[in-house]
Protein backbone atom coordinates (compact mmCIF):
# COMPACT_ATOMS: atom_id res chain seq x y z
CA UNK A 1 0.00 0.00 0.00
CA UNK A 2 2.60 1.95 0.85
CA UNK A 3 4.65 1.65 -2.31
CA UNK A 4 1.37 2.90 -4.37
CA UNK A 5 1.08 6.46 -2.23
CA UNK A 6 2.90 8.34 -4.91
CA UNK A 7 1.88 6.67 -7.96
CA UNK A 8 -0.36 9.48 -9.12
CA UNK A 9 2.08 11.73 -8.67
CA UNK A 10 4.96 10.24 -10.19
CA UNK A 11 2.58 9.67 -13.02
CA UNK A 12 3.67 13.08 -14.73
CA UNK A 13 1.61 12.15 -17.98
CA UNK A 14 -1.44 12.95 -16.87
CA UNK A 15 -0.16 16.43 -14.97
CA UNK A 16 1.58 17.85 -18.28
CA UNK A 17 -1.47 17.44 -20.05
CA UNK A 18 -2.79 20.16 -17.71
CA UNK A 19 0.73 21.61 -16.66
CA UNK A 20 1.45 23.90 -19.92
CA UNK A 21 3.01 26.82 -17.93
CA UNK A 22 6.46 26.76 -17.93
CA UNK A 23 6.09 26.84 -13.64
CA UNK A 24 4.66 23.72 -14.16
CA UNK A 25 7.23 22.40 -15.97
CA UNK A 26 9.69 22.78 -13.58
CA UNK A 27 8.01 21.32 -11.28
CA UNK A 28 7.20 18.86 -13.01
CA UNK A 29 11.17 18.07 -13.72
CA UNK A 30 11.63 17.55 -9.85
CA UNK A 31 9.46 15.12 -9.14
CA UNK A 32 10.18 10.88 -9.36
CA UNK A 33 9.67 9.05 -12.38
CA UNK A 34 8.30 5.68 -13.29
CA UNK A 35 10.72 2.45 -13.14
CA UNK A 36 12.29 3.71 -9.33
CA UNK A 37 12.03 1.27 -6.89
CA UNK A 38 10.59 2.38 -3.31
CA UNK A 39 13.43 3.40 -2.11
CA UNK A 40 14.60 5.69 -4.71
CA UNK A 41 11.05 7.38 -4.58
CA UNK A 42 11.15 8.17 -1.09
CA UNK A 43 14.70 9.88 -2.03
CA UNK A 44 12.88 11.56 -4.78
CA UNK A 45 9.94 12.50 -2.78
CA UNK A 46 12.46 13.67 0.07
CA UNK A 47 13.73 16.21 -2.56
CA UNK A 48 9.86 17.46 -2.50
CA UNK A 49 10.28 17.77 0.80
CA UNK A 50 13.20 20.00 0.79
CA UNK A 51 12.33 22.21 -2.37
CA UNK A 52 8.69 22.83 -0.06
CA UNK A 53 11.19 24.14 2.93
CA UNK A 54 13.25 26.05 0.26
CA UNK A 55 10.12 27.49 -1.08
CA UNK A 56 8.78 28.06 2.47
CA UNK A 57 12.31 29.73 4.01
CA UNK A 58 12.00 31.85 0.89
CA UNK A 59 8.71 33.42 1.90
CA UNK A 60 9.76 34.13 4.92
CA UNK A 61 12.39 36.19 3.83
CA UNK A 62 10.12 38.08 1.26
CA UNK A 63 7.45 38.51 4.48
CA UNK A 64 10.92 40.21 6.21
CA UNK A 65 11.55 42.54 3.33
CA UNK A 66 7.87 43.65 2.96
CA UNK A 67 7.77 43.93 6.62
CA UNK A 68 11.05 46.49 6.53
CA UNK A 69 9.85 48.13 3.35
CA UNK A 70 6.21 48.88 4.70
CA UNK A 71 4.26 46.62 2.08
CA UNK A 72 0.38 47.00 2.77
CA UNK A 73 0.14 43.78 3.83
CA UNK A 74 -3.34 42.43 2.92
CA UNK A 75 -2.93 44.06 -0.50
CA UNK A 76 -0.25 41.55 -0.78
CA UNK A 77 -1.59 38.93 0.62
CA UNK A 78 -4.56 39.19 -2.41
CA UNK A 79 -1.88 39.91 -5.20
CA UNK A 80 -0.03 36.49 -3.60
CA UNK A 81 -3.01 34.63 -3.31
CA UNK A 82 -4.37 35.78 -6.80
CA UNK A 83 -1.36 34.77 -8.80
CA UNK A 84 -1.37 31.36 -6.74
CA UNK A 85 -4.76 31.27 -7.83
CA UNK A 86 -3.92 31.74 -11.41
CA UNK A 87 -1.10 29.21 -11.32
CA UNK A 88 -2.94 26.45 -9.80
CA UNK A 89 -5.89 26.75 -12.77
CA UNK A 90 -3.20 26.46 -15.48
CA UNK A 91 -1.85 23.33 -13.33
CA UNK A 92 -5.00 21.85 -12.82
CA UNK A 93 -7.58 23.32 -14.77
CA UNK A 94 -8.47 21.18 -17.27
CA UNK A 95 -9.17 18.19 -15.14
CA UNK A 96 -10.51 19.43 -12.09
CA UNK A 97 -14.10 18.62 -12.56
CA UNK A 98 -13.32 15.05 -12.82
CA UNK A 99 -11.88 15.09 -9.30
CA UNK A 100 -14.49 17.45 -7.72
CA UNK A 101 -16.24 16.80 -5.02
CA UNK A 102 -18.36 18.62 -1.82
CA UNK A 103 -15.88 17.09 0.79
CA UNK A 104 -12.59 18.67 -1.46
CA UNK A 105 -14.56 21.74 -1.96
CA UNK A 106 -15.61 22.25 1.61
CA UNK A 107 -12.01 20.76 3.10
CA UNK A 108 -10.39 23.53 0.58
CA UNK A 109 -12.41 26.32 1.64
CA UNK A 110 -11.55 26.06 5.44
CA UNK A 111 -7.56 25.91 4.59
CA UNK A 112 -8.27 28.89 2.61
CA UNK A 113 -9.72 30.93 4.93
CA UNK A 114 -6.94 29.48 7.63
CA UNK A 115 -4.44 30.63 5.06
CA UNK A 116 -5.17 34.26 5.76
CA UNK A 117 -6.23 33.73 9.51
CA UNK A 118 -2.71 32.53 9.94
CA UNK A 119 -1.55 35.67 8.99
CA UNK A 120 -3.69 38.18 10.86
CA UNK A 121 -3.33 35.82 13.92
CA UNK A 122 0.76 35.75 13.80
CA UNK A 123 0.45 39.97 13.70
CA UNK A 124 -2.07 40.10 16.54
CA UNK A 125 -0.02 37.58 18.52
CA UNK A 126 3.22 39.74 17.53
CA UNK A 127 1.62 43.30 19.29
CA UNK A 128 0.96 41.52 22.56
CA UNK A 129 3.26 38.77 22.60
CA UNK A 130 6.43 40.51 20.89
CA UNK A 131 8.13 38.21 18.16
CA UNK A 132 9.75 35.10 20.10
CA UNK A 133 6.37 33.65 21.60
CA UNK A 134 4.20 33.66 18.72
CA UNK A 135 7.12 31.80 16.48
CA UNK A 136 8.37 29.21 19.10
CA UNK A 137 4.33 28.86 19.15
CA UNK A 138 4.25 28.66 15.26
CA UNK A 139 6.97 26.02 15.41
CA UNK A 140 5.64 23.86 17.75
CA UNK A 141 2.18 23.37 16.40
CA UNK A 142 3.91 21.10 14.23
CA UNK A 143 2.89 18.57 16.99
CA UNK A 144 -0.35 18.88 16.05
CA UNK A 145 -0.35 17.18 12.53
CA UNK A 146 2.09 14.61 13.54
CA UNK A 147 0.47 13.50 16.96
CA UNK A 148 -2.84 13.48 14.64
CA UNK A 149 -1.13 11.14 12.15
CA UNK A 150 -0.14 9.01 14.75
CA UNK A 151 -3.63 8.43 16.54
CA UNK A 152 -5.79 9.22 13.62
CA UNK A 153 -4.14 7.47 10.50
CA UNK A 154 -2.22 4.76 13.08
CA UNK A 155 1.61 5.89 11.33
CA UNK A 156 3.79 4.44 14.06
CA UNK A 157 7.12 5.47 14.39
CA UNK A 158 9.60 3.15 14.97
CA UNK A 159 12.21 3.73 17.88
CA UNK A 160 14.92 6.19 15.90
CA UNK A 161 12.22 8.14 14.50
CA UNK A 162 10.36 8.62 18.00
CA UNK A 163 13.94 9.46 19.16
CA UNK A 164 14.14 11.71 16.23
CA UNK A 165 10.72 13.38 16.82
CA UNK A 166 11.41 14.26 20.35
CA UNK A 167 15.08 15.40 19.77
CA UNK A 168 13.23 17.83 17.08
CA UNK A 169 10.64 19.19 18.93
CA UNK A 170 13.00 19.87 22.73
CA UNK A 171 15.86 21.60 19.94
CA UNK A 172 13.46 24.28 19.18
CA UNK A 173 13.57 26.87 22.10
CA UNK A 174 17.94 26.74 21.01
CA UNK A 175 16.96 28.35 17.55
CA UNK A 176 15.58 31.59 19.28
CA UNK A 177 17.36 34.56 18.61
CA UNK A 178 16.74 35.84 22.27
CA UNK A 179 17.46 34.20 25.32
CA UNK A 180 15.11 33.08 28.40
CA UNK A 181 12.85 31.90 25.89
CA UNK A 182 11.22 29.39 28.37
CA UNK A 183 10.92 31.65 31.09
CA UNK A 184 9.24 34.55 28.62
CA UNK A 185 6.93 31.86 28.37
CA UNK A 186 5.18 32.68 31.37
CA UNK A 187 4.30 36.30 29.55
CA UNK A 188 1.12 34.04 28.03
CA UNK A 189 -0.51 33.48 30.94
CA UNK A 190 -0.80 37.23 31.75
CA UNK A 191 -0.80 38.95 28.17
CA UNK A 192 -2.53 37.26 25.22
CA UNK A 193 -2.52 33.64 26.08
CA UNK A 194 -6.08 33.08 23.72
CA UNK A 195 -3.98 35.01 20.37
CA UNK A 196 -0.88 32.35 21.30
CA UNK A 197 -3.71 29.49 21.13
CA UNK A 198 -5.31 30.11 18.57
CA UNK A 199 -1.97 31.09 16.87
CA UNK A 200 -0.72 27.61 17.66
CA UNK A 201 -4.49 25.75 16.70
CA UNK A 202 -4.56 27.18 13.87
CA UNK A 203 -1.28 26.55 12.10
CA UNK A 204 -1.22 23.00 13.38
CA UNK A 205 -4.52 22.23 12.09
CA UNK A 206 -4.24 24.49 8.84
CA UNK A 207 -1.20 21.69 7.87
CA UNK A 208 -3.22 18.00 9.46
CA UNK A 209 -6.22 19.43 6.92
CA UNK A 210 -3.77 18.11 3.90
CA UNK A 211 -2.97 14.93 5.57
CA UNK A 212 -7.00 14.77 5.78
CA UNK A 213 -7.21 15.46 2.11
CA UNK A 214 -4.70 13.24 1.08
CA UNK A 215 -6.05 10.11 3.00
CA UNK A 216 -9.41 10.40 2.54
CA UNK A 217 -9.48 11.73 -1.42
CA UNK A 218 -6.50 11.51 -2.22
CA UNK A 219 -5.27 13.69 -5.93
CA UNK A 220 -2.99 12.44 -8.16
CA UNK A 221 -2.30 16.37 -9.15
CA UNK A 222 -2.18 18.30 -5.77
CA UNK A 223 -2.96 21.57 -8.19
CA UNK A 224 -6.50 20.41 -8.03
CA UNK A 225 -6.90 20.99 -4.07
CA UNK A 226 -4.72 24.35 -4.47
CA UNK A 227 -7.08 25.35 -7.07
CA UNK A 228 -9.50 25.92 -4.11
CA UNK A 229 -7.49 27.07 -1.38
CA UNK A 230 -5.74 29.87 -2.78
CA UNK A 231 -8.73 31.60 -4.65
CA UNK A 232 -10.80 30.98 -1.31
CA UNK A 233 -7.84 33.06 0.83
CA UNK A 234 -7.47 35.61 -2.21
CA UNK A 235 -11.06 36.44 -1.84
CA UNK A 236 -11.20 36.64 1.83
CA UNK A 237 -7.79 38.77 1.77
CA UNK A 238 -9.52 40.79 -0.74
CA UNK A 239 -13.04 41.76 1.22
CA UNK A 240 -10.73 42.23 4.69
CA UNK A 241 -8.24 44.31 2.75
CA UNK A 242 -11.06 46.70 1.28
CA UNK A 243 -10.42 48.58 5.27
CA UNK A 244 -7.22 49.47 4.07
CA UNK A 245 -6.75 52.83 2.10
CA UNK A 246 -3.57 51.63 0.66
CA UNK A 247 -3.63 51.56 -3.27
CA UNK A 248 -2.28 48.37 -5.53
CA UNK A 249 0.88 50.20 -6.46
CA UNK A 250 3.38 48.84 -8.84
CA UNK A 251 5.30 47.68 -6.17
CA UNK A 252 2.99 45.73 -4.34
CA UNK A 253 2.29 43.66 -7.78
CA UNK A 254 5.81 42.86 -7.91
CA UNK A 255 6.80 41.65 -4.72
CA UNK A 256 2.90 39.85 -5.18
CA UNK A 257 3.63 37.83 -8.54
CA UNK A 258 7.32 36.67 -6.85
CA UNK A 259 5.47 35.51 -3.51
CA UNK A 260 2.66 34.16 -5.13
CA UNK A 261 4.41 32.25 -7.30
CA UNK A 262 7.00 30.78 -4.65
CA UNK A 263 3.82 30.03 -1.83
CA UNK A 264 1.98 28.13 -3.95
CA UNK A 265 4.99 25.89 -5.16
CA UNK A 266 5.82 25.57 -1.23
CA UNK A 267 1.70 23.80 -1.02
CA UNK A 268 2.42 22.16 -3.78
CA UNK A 269 5.90 20.42 -2.56
CA UNK A 270 4.58 20.09 0.63
CA UNK A 271 1.23 18.06 -0.96
CA UNK A 272 3.38 16.02 -3.13
CA UNK A 273 5.90 14.56 -0.24
CA UNK A 274 2.65 13.86 1.92
CA UNK A 275 1.52 11.62 -1.02
CA UNK A 276 4.78 9.79 -0.65
CA UNK A 277 6.00 9.80 2.86
CA UNK A 278 4.24 9.47 6.14
CA UNK A 279 3.10 12.02 8.53
CA UNK A 280 5.31 11.71 10.80
CA UNK A 281 7.97 11.97 8.59
CA UNK A 282 6.89 15.13 6.74
CA UNK A 283 5.73 17.38 9.78
CA UNK A 284 8.54 17.33 11.63
CA UNK A 285 11.09 17.25 9.20
CA UNK A 286 9.40 20.15 7.34
CA UNK A 287 8.79 22.02 10.20
CA UNK A 288 12.61 21.47 11.84
CA UNK A 289 14.01 21.91 7.75
CA UNK A 290 12.22 25.60 7.83
CA UNK A 291 14.35 26.97 11.19
CA UNK A 292 17.07 25.39 10.15
CA UNK A 293 17.32 26.38 6.67
CA UNK A 294 16.00 30.13 7.89
CA UNK A 295 18.91 30.46 10.71
CA UNK A 296 21.79 29.53 8.36
CA UNK A 297 20.50 32.16 5.61
CA UNK A 298 19.47 34.95 7.72
CA UNK A 299 23.08 34.89 8.63
CA UNK A 300 23.66 35.62 5.25
CA UNK A 301 21.29 37.65 4.09
CA UNK A 302 20.35 39.73 7.02
CA UNK A 303 23.80 39.47 9.19
CA UNK A 304 22.02 37.61 11.90
CA UNK A 305 24.07 36.40 14.33
CA UNK A 306 24.41 32.76 15.20
CA UNK A 307 24.37 32.28 19.23
CA UNK A 308 26.05 29.50 20.60
CA UNK A 309 22.21 27.93 21.21
CA UNK A 310 21.66 28.35 17.47
CA UNK A 311 24.37 26.13 16.28
CA UNK A 312 23.50 23.65 19.37
CA UNK A 313 20.31 23.77 17.62
CA UNK A 314 21.60 23.14 14.04
CA UNK A 315 23.51 20.10 15.22
CA UNK A 316 20.66 18.41 16.99
CA UNK A 317 18.21 19.55 14.35
CA UNK A 318 20.38 17.85 11.66
CA UNK A 319 20.93 14.75 13.87
CA UNK A 320 17.06 14.81 14.39
CA UNK A 321 16.46 14.69 10.31
CA UNK A 322 18.96 11.93 10.14
CA UNK A 323 16.87 9.76 12.45
CA UNK A 324 13.07 10.62 11.59
CA UNK A 325 14.52 9.80 7.97
CA UNK A 326 12.68 6.48 6.70
CA UNK A 327 14.44 3.74 6.23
Amino acid sequence: MQENWGVGILDMMTCRAALGDGFWRAAANHLPSHGQGNHDRKLNFMICLLLSIACSVSIAHLFKYAEEHDFPKLRLYAVNYFVGSMLALTGGGRTFRAHFSPLLLLLGIIVGILFVCSYILMGLAMKRLGVTIPVALMRLSAVLPTVGSVFFFAEIPKTLQILGITLAFLSLPLASQEHGLLQNMTQLRHNGFGWGLMLFAVFGVTNFIFKIQYELLPLANPAHFLMIIFPTAFVVSLIIGLRQKNQFTKRVFGLGLILGTINLFASYFFMSALQALPGIVVYPINGIGIILVSALTSNLIWQERLTRSNFLFIAAASLAVLLIFPR
